[in-house]
């Protein structure tokens, strides 16, 4: 279900329907999760395995711990690096260091192909020997997979979950396989990139929810630039500009500030804004413009009645005839053919090129291609003006 809603829209800026939240700026961290916990007093905050705290034990846990930081010097200008494993008292640690005044800072926790091979040399040659055994079991391909959709147990009565579209969907088709379904969750928020249809109709026909929110925000900001209402079922967009938020959309190049359903680099006007990026002063200065608007570097339109969409990153797009288009929208084109296993499209600012497979019972051929291009030119409106590279799938 779409909410039908129209918002205030005044020479190319959209303005927030949702009413101003409260000003925060001179508000310090501790006051603010001092005075939000204690208005939920004894209910349940945090639920780890089988350790359960509330939230009025959660303010007593932070205060604690950081007192105990500061008993160790830790204060304003430290910058502390956390790299703990997940739990109660690691979440505790971690949102007790603000408190301080200090900054936390978190650990990369991503395992990159670098970090792997480096892992696997020590295994290398004779560093074998040093082990009590060198016989291991061999693990299940799928345990990764399938404890992703154990983690959504109704033991917990789980009704609300955060994410992204790809591990949303993960998490959907891992449940599907093996004959798991969550009944009591009903509230979807996506967050990272758009929500496509197919993770959409996926998401709604395995769990039926209430509410299938797509939002749009950035770490500098802390928090949501836009949100469609609640009670919705995002169709495509990522909805209207939060609370104290305004929103236009400019010519990548010239500037110029375009209407509804032009697409151009979406900027945004918050008061939520960080105060700079660490001895960075240069990317500080080009986070906004003169006039305090943040450069999202996302190209993106707005429709009519004020809702955004989000097509990709401007630095991936391309731009034909002076129609601007993301990569993804482009790809998208591409994988609903028939004969498409697979689909990329290489960053051309004027004439961007894709690479596709095809699928098992098609062969590579001239006819082939120009049928994708004549596809992709009636689905897209920028069309796919650069060389098309067909791969046999058996390659």
């Amino acid at each position: 279900m779409v909410i039908t809603m129209r918002v205030k829209i005044v020479s190319g800026v959209v303005y927030s329907p949702y009413p101003d939240l409260e000003d925060l700026r001179d508000v310090s961290t501790y006051a603010f999760l001092k005075r939000r916990l204690q208005n939920y007093g004894d209910k349940t905050a945090l639920i780890h395995g089988q350790d359960k705290i509330t939230y009025s034990e959660l303010l007593e846990k932070l205060k604690i711990m950081a007192s105990g930081f500061r008993s160790h010097g830790i204060g304003t200008g430290d910058r502390v690096l956390v790299h703990v494993e997940n739990g109660v008292d690691s979440f505790v640690a971690a949102c007790s260091i603000p408190l301080t005044g200090a900054t936390l800072v978190t650990s990369d926790v991503t395992f990159n192909e670098a970090a792997f091979w480096d892992a696997v040399a020590i295994f290398w040659g004779t560093a074998a020997a040093n082990l009590s055994s060198t016989t291991f079991r061999a693990a299940d391909p799928k345990a990764p997979a399938t404890s992703l959709a154990s983690r959504l147990s109704d033991q917990l009565l789980v009704n609300v979950v955060h994410g992204t579209p790809t591990k949303l969907l993960e998490i959907v088709h891992e449940a599907k396989r093996v004959g798991q379904s969550f009944p009591r969750v009903k509230k979807f928020t996506t967050l990272g990139t758009p929500i496509t249809e197919m993770t959409r109709s996926a998401i709604v026909a395995a769990c039926s929810p209430s509410e299938l929110r797509s939002c749009y925000g950035m770490t500098e900001v802390s928090g949501y630039l836009a949100a469609p209402p609640c009670g919705e079922i995002t169709a495509g967009d990522v909805g209207f500009p939060a609370p104290g938020t305004r929103m236009k959309v400019v010519d990548p190049i010239s500037g110029a500030v375009l209407s509804h359903d032009q697409k151009g680099e979406v900027l945004f006007h918050t008061p939520h804004i960080m105060d700079g990026y660490y001895k960075s002063p240069e990317e500080t200065a080009s986070f906004t413009t003169d006039d305090g608007w943040i450069r999202t570097g996302d190209l993106g339109y707005y429709n009519e009645d004020g809702r955004l969409f989000i097509l990709g990153r401007v630095k991936a797009a391309v731009s034909a005839n002076n129609i601007w288009a993301g990569l993804p929208q482009i790809e998208e084109c591409l994988a609903f053919h028939p004969s498409v296993a697979e689909a990329a499209v290489m960053p051309n600012p004027e004439f961007p090129a894709a690479i596709i497979v095809t699928r098992k019972d098609e062969e590579p051929s001239e006819r082939l291609a120009e049928e994708i291009k004549t596809f992709v030119k009636e689905s897209n409106e920028t069309g796919l003006s650069g060389p098309l590279f067909v791969i046999d799938h058996r390659l």
